[in-house]
C-alpha cells in the first residue's frame, strides 16, 4: 500500500541540506569529536573503519536521488528532513503533525539506534537518519516558510557561485558553500550538483572543516561557545530539537527571505554576491553547530547500549528491548518504514495516529 505521504513527497523538488559537501563536513567534525567508547559502539553498527561522512547523503538518495525501487520505498521519509513553519516560529503541535518533519525524526531514529531488540540492518538505518538529519535541522531553511514549501517555490537569480536562476531553498542547500569552496579551489572547483555521482568530495569539504576546526580549538572562535551550545541538549533533548528548528525558522526569516537593502527575497529576486558575504559566516557557524551537536549526541547514546538497556526518560534514548516486529509490519502496511512508537505513553505508529502495542 503506498501512502498519500509517500506520493506528496516524491512530488517534490529535492530538499538536500547543505548538500553533499556540508553533510560531509558536519558528519566529519562529529567523526573527530566521537569518544574512543562512543566511535567502538558505532563501528559496532556500522562496521569497523567506516566514516560516519560515508553515508551522511544516504537519506537525500533514499528519499529523492535513488532509483524507483529505493524512492518507492523511502520516498514518504523526504518529510523528516525539514518543518514547515509560520510566523518565523516552529511549534511542534503544528508544524510536525505525525512527527513528520526535521525534529520528529530525530527523535525517533535516536530511539531507534540504541534499541538491540531491531535487526542489525534497521539500527544501521537509524544511524544513517541520525547523521543526516542533525546536518538537516542546522540549514536555516530547513525550517522556512509553509507558503512557499521552505523555498523550494521562490525561484531567484544568484550573481554568486554558478550565476544561475534556481530555487532559494537550492541556494541555501548548495550554492552557498559551492561559493565559499570555489574561493579556496579556484580553477580546480566542481559544483556539488555537477559533479560525478558517488565521487568522493572529501577534498572540497576538509576545507570547510579546517576551518571550523580550527575556531573550535582553545581560543578559537567557537571555542568559547561549545558549551551553551549543548547545554539545553543536556537537559531536555526534545525541547533541544524543538529549538534548533524555531532557530532555523527565525534565521530563515531574518536572512534567507531578507535581502541585503532589507527588501524581501520573492519571485524572481536577484540575489548578489553581498547576499553571499553576509551570510557565509551563519552557515559556517551552523555547520560548527551540527558536528559538534551530532558528537555530543552520539557519545551520549552509543555507549549506554548494551545487552540491558534502561527505560526511558525524559532526557535518555535508551529502551527496553521490546519485539515489536510484527507490530512495525502492521504500522508499515499504512506508511512504508514506519514502526510502533511503543515508548510512548500512548504508542502509535510513526507518521500516522494510528494506536499500537508491543
Amino acid at each position: 500500500m503506498v501512502s498519500s505521504i509517500a506520493i506528496l513527497a516524491s512530488a517534490l523538488p529535492l530538499a538536500a541540506a547543505w548538500g553533499l559537501d556540508g553533510h560531509g563536513a558536519v558528519a566529519t567534525i562529529a567523526g573527530f569529536r566521537l569518544t574512543p567508547e562512543a566511535r567502538k559502539a558505532h563501528d559496532a553498527i556500522m562496521g569497523e573503519g567506516v566514516r560516519l561522512a560515508d553515508y551522511a547523503s544516504w537519506p537525500d538518495y533514499a528519499a529523492f536521488e535513488g532509483p524507483e525501487d529505493v524512492t518507492s520505498v523511502w520516498g514518504w521519509s523526504g518529510a523528516l528532513h525539514h518543518a514547515d513553519t509560520q510566523d518565523c516560529h516552529f511549534v511542534y503541535s503544528r508544524d510536525c503533525k505525525d512527527d513528520l518533519c526535521v525534529a520528529g525524526g530525530l527523535k525517533n531514529y535516536t530511539q531507534r539506534v540504541v534499541d538491540e531488540s531491531l535487526p542489525l540492518s534497521e539500527r544501521q538505518t537509524a544511524m544513517k537518519f541520525v547523521v543526516h538529519l542533525m546536518a538537516d535541522i542546522h540549514q536555516p531553511l530547513h525550517g522556512g516558510n509553509l507558503s512557499d514549501s521552505t523555498g523550494i517555490y521562490t525561484n531567484v537569480k544568484i550573481e554568486f557561485a554558478n550565476f544561475v536562476t534556481t530555487n532559494l531553498h537550492f541556494v541555501w542547500d548548495f550554492s552557498l558553500l559551492d561559493q565559499w569552496e570555489m574561493d579556496r579551489y579556484a580553477g580546480d572547483y566542481i559544483m556539488q550538483r555537477e559533479d560525478v555521482p558517488q565521487r568522493d568530495r572529501t577534498r572540497f569539504w576538509s576545507s570547510i572543516v579546517e576551518s571550523i576546526g580550527k575556531k573550535l580549538q582553545k581560543g578559537g572562535e567557537y571555542a568559547v561557545q561549545v558549551e551553551s551550545w549543548l547545554s539545553d541538549c543536556e537537559h531536555d533533548f526534545d525541547q533541544c530539537l524543538n529549538d534548533m528548528v524555531d532557530l532555523d525558522a527565525q534565521l530563515s526569516c531574518t536572512l534567507a527571505y531578507t535581502n541585503v537593502d532589507g527588501t524581501p527575497v520573492v519571485e524572481g529576486s536577484v540575489l548578489p554576491r553581498e547576499y553571499y558575504d553576509t551570510r557565509i559566516a551563519t552557515v559556517e557557524e551552523q555547520i560548527a553547530k551540527g558536528g559538534v551537536r551530532l558528537a555530543w549526541l552520539l557519545n551520549t547514546i552509543l555507549p549506554s547500549s548494551s545487552s540491558t538497556t534502561a527505560a526511558p526518560t525524559t532526557a535518555t534514548t535508551t529502551l527496553l528491548p521490546f519485539d515489536c516486529t510484527e507490530t512495525d509490519k502492521a504500522c508499515a502496511m499504512e506508511v512504508p518504514g514506519s514502526y510502533c512508537k511503543y515508548w510512548l505513553d500512548e504508542p502509535t505508529c510513526f507518521g500516522t495516529s494510528t494506536p499500537c502495542s508491543c
